[in-house]
Order: C-alpha cells, then structure tokens, then sequence
C-alpha cells in the first residue's frame, strides 16, 4: 500500500485534517495517484473547468433538454491492502451550479435529482448505498464549507436543501462530504452514483481522498478505556465524540442502540464480587450502558440499561455476581443515537470498614475510667485516639493507643482515665488511619457521680497480686464485691 509522506500530505490535502488521518490516495481530477473517473463518459457525464476547488477541473453531470434522466457512477477503484486496525475516510467536494453548463430559466436540482454515495469492501463486487444528498425546488449551491460527515453502518439517509433557490450559505448545500468506515476492512472501492434530467440541474464534483484513521481510545472493545473500581477522583468525564459504530459484537437491546459507542473496562478486584456501574449527565443527558463479559469478537452481554441512575434519564447498573479478576466491558451510547458529548461514569463497590469494632465499653475502677474496646478486623489502622467530654459537645484528646495496622483476628485495647470529673463522662474513640482518614465511635458514658464497686486486687493469671501500671499482659481486677474484670495491658 503506497503512503504520502508527511510533506506531500501537506501539500496535498485539502481538508483540515487532525494528527491522526493519513492521507493515502487522491484524484483531483486533473491529477492524483487514484485514477477515478465517469464509467461511460459522455456529453453529460464529463470534467469542466468552470469551477474547481483546487487545480483547473471538476467532474459533472448535467440534465439535459430532453427531460429524461441522465446517470452515470463517478467510480473510484479498488485499493487493496488496507491496515484493518484502522478506520477509513472518503472525502470529496460536492456543488451543485445552476445552468453552468446548459441555461434553462429552471435551472437547479429538485427532489428527484440525487447523488448516491456507495462502496465495496470485496474488490467492487457488491456495493453499499451509506448516504444519498438530493436536490429541492431549482436549489443550487457553490462550493463552500457545508460539511456532511456519515459513518458507515448500513442504513442509508438522504441530506440536502429544504427549500429551492441559493443555498450556499444556508446550511443545507452540503459540500464537504466525509464518509467514514469502521476498521476491519482490507480494501476499499468507491462509486458516486449521479443524477439529473433537465438543462441546468448539475452536480459537481472535485478532490477525492481516502484517508486511514487511528482509531479513538474507547472506540471499540480492543482499545477500551480503563476503569477502577472506586476511583479517589469520583465520577469522571468523558467524550463519545469521534466514535464510530462498533460492529461484531452483540447489540445491547436497549436504549435505541444506533451509533458512536464508547468502550470501557475494568478488572474485578480481589474479593469483590459486586460492583455498580453508574453514570451522570453532561452534555449528554440521555444514555445506555450496556457490560459484556468474554472474548473481543464474541462478548457475552450480561446486562443493559436505559434511566436506573438517579440522575436523569441516565443509566445504571448494579451486579453482585462478578468473579474477582474477571474483565468486564462496559459500552455507553446517546440514547437513540446521533449526538455526541460528554457524560460522566463511577464504578463503585461497598468499602470495608478499615476497622470493625465489636465492643467499646466504659466502667469507673476506684478513682479511675477504665475504658475496653476490641475489633474483630483491621485494615491500615494506625492509632486510637481518645475524646472527652463533660457535655458530650465539647469534646477534648486525652490521649492515644497504637493500633495493630492489619489484622484479621480479635484485637483488644484499653485506655484508663484518671482526671476525670466526678459527675457524668462521655468517651468517645477516633480511629485514625495509616493514611489519616478517620472515623468516630462511640460516645460510651461513665456515671462517676454514682458509689463505685472497690478494688481490693490486682492479680495475674497465677494469682499473684501485680501493680497494674506496670504489669504488662493479661491483668485481673477483682472487686470488694467478689466480681473480676480482665485487663490487658
């Protein structure tokens, strides 16, 4: 396959083209490495040099005075070897002039004069018809900057003037018609189909080009965007502009699925097995998503949804049957198809509580609070702070215990107050992470305005007595009362 260096591309193009489309192949008429030209030239079927968009010449066709129809195909051949991990674009200028070539006092296309635009994938064998532009009521339009971009999917729609007369700056006198093919094609042929059937109807033509086209990021499952799960940055933005219609694949069902798809995945963490896929509006404030699990070729679709999110009309959807590890797909489209724009995507799962605290409990010992907590698990735990309040509202750091960091088995923690107030005291724990996240249980209330059971011993496992300030280890504290609590220190 011939490809135009980076200087001839400049020179040769005329489209403004961004940094991913190469040119490839170009007919000027005049000049050009792809030889197209009419499949049976004739009187109305020929090259002018009345207008053209660069060089001299155009290709036209014309009506003439006999009011039957004139026809031709502008073809463009086959060009083989083509990169399928590509896209590809045709690109050409269409103008229709009144009476350039033959006057009428009627002169310009009506709604039965019309330009096919068709192509072939198999060598020219078989044609599709992706685009036909007609004319209305004796409209007519110069060259200009009207643009048409269609991509390729099968269904052919019909474009041009609402109204007769001069329709260069109207909007409607499309002129710059972008055809754009999904990857997966190896060779390409083009014909432009033409047709009028009285004098001064014409259609004109100039600069063909075929350009190959990186594919976006997010165009189609083999360049999918990567996701995480719970993401710190929250729902993030992005754009469907510039996607093409992912072919091969499963249609999701839902949501009027048509065009300009974007693709995402996301690996399934360890240990989850659930996650929700939720979306927000941006420009775009109507959407489907649909996830697939599976081969790239033959994804299995698992499920699609059209307005569950609880904003707006955008979807969501929620699974607790995942396997950890497992790459899930994610596709998300404008509802009904045809617009482009932003939108914004979180996938999120239940966090586990970097600590689980299964008791937090307060009792007065002689002059003392002694406070006991213990937590069945820890995650990047770094240290307990104690708070203290007389009002449980104003709350005061009275000291800290070191936490285990991680665990999964059951810890136990003390903390002994000795200034406290003698009236009621309220504690609460701040668990404090490695990172220094934080959360708050408690408050635990302590009535130090009530007669307190009396310390006679302090012991140990052998029933020695110890001081429990400096004994470390498993502590017992029996009360006057003949009723012992444990301690560990």
């Amino acid at each position: 396959m011939k490809k135009l260096i980076t200087t001839i591309l400049l020179l040769c193009s005329l489209y403004a083209t961004s940094q991913t489309e190469t040119l490839l192949y170009y007919d000027r008429i005049e000049s050009g490495n792809w030889a197209g030209g009419w499949w049976t030239p004739a009187a109305t079927a020929t090259t002018s040099t009345l207008y053209s968009t660069s060089g001299t010449t155009s290709a036209v066709l014309h009506g003439t005075g006999n009011n039957t129809y004139e026809a031709d195909w502008y073809v463009l051949p086959n060009i083989s070897g083509l990169d399928p991990n590509k896209k590809h674009k045709l690109k050409f200028r269409l103008a229709s002039y009144q009476n350039a070539i033959e006057s009428s006092t009627a002169g310009g296309v009506d709604g039965s004069d019309y330009i096919n635009v068709q192509y072939s994938t198999d060598g020219g064998t078989n044609y599709t018809t992706e685009l036909t532009v007609s004319g209305w009521s004796s409209a007519y339009w110069d060259y200009n900057n009207t643009t048409l971009s269609v991509t390729a999917d099968g269904t052919n729609q019909t474009y041009g003037p609402i109204s007769g007369g001069n329709n260069t700056a109207s909007g409607y006198g499309v002129s710059v018609i972008e055809l754009t093919i999904p990857a997966g094609v190896t060779q390409l042929a083009f014909d432009i189909y033409a047709t009028a059937n009285r004098p001064g109807e014409e259609w004109w033509f100039d600069d063909f080009e075929l350009y190959e086209v990186d594919l976006e990021p997010g165009d189609n499952p083999d360049i999918a965007l990567p996701l995480t799960v719970n993401d710190a940055a929250g729902y993030v933005t992005y754009s469907n502009v510039g996607m093409t219609t992912t072919t091969g694949e499963v249609d999701p069902g839902c949501a009027l699925f048509t065009e300009n798809d974007i693709w995402f995945y996301v690996d399934v963490p360890a240990g989850i097995t659930l996650i929700e896929f939720d979306t927000q509006t941006g420009s775009i404030t109507d959407a489907g998503m649909a996830i697939y699990r599976g081969t790239i070729g033959s994804l299995t679709l698992i499920e699609c949804d059209d307005d569950d999110a609880l904003d707006g009309l955008m979807p969501y959807i929620y699974r607790d049957d995942l396997t950890p590890g497992e790459r899930i797909y994610i596709r998300v489209w404008e509802y009904g198809g045809g617009t482009t724009g932003t939108f914004n995507i979180w996938l999120s799962t239940p966090q586990a509580l970097p600590v689980e605290l299964t008791k937090f409990e307060g009792t007065a010992v002689d002059n003392d609070n002694l406070l006991t907590w213990e937590t069945a698990s820890e995650s990047n735990s770094d240290r307990f702070e104690i708070e203290w309040s007389t009002d449980a509202e104003f709350w005061r750091t009275i000291g800290d215990v070191k936490a285990a960091g991680n665990s999964n088995s059951k810890q136990e923690y003390h903390f002994i107050h000795s200034n406290h107030h003698n009236s009621i005291n309220y504690y609460r724990l701040v668990q404090i992470d490695i990172d220094g996240k934080s959360e708050i249980y408690g408050p635990v209330v302590i009535d130090n305005t009530k007669s307190e059971k009396r310390v006679i011993k302090y012991i140990n496992l052998a029933g020695q007595e110890v001081n429990p300030l400096t004994t470390t280890g498993l502590v017992l504290i029996v009360f006057e009362d003949g009723s012992v609590t444990k301690m560990i220190r």
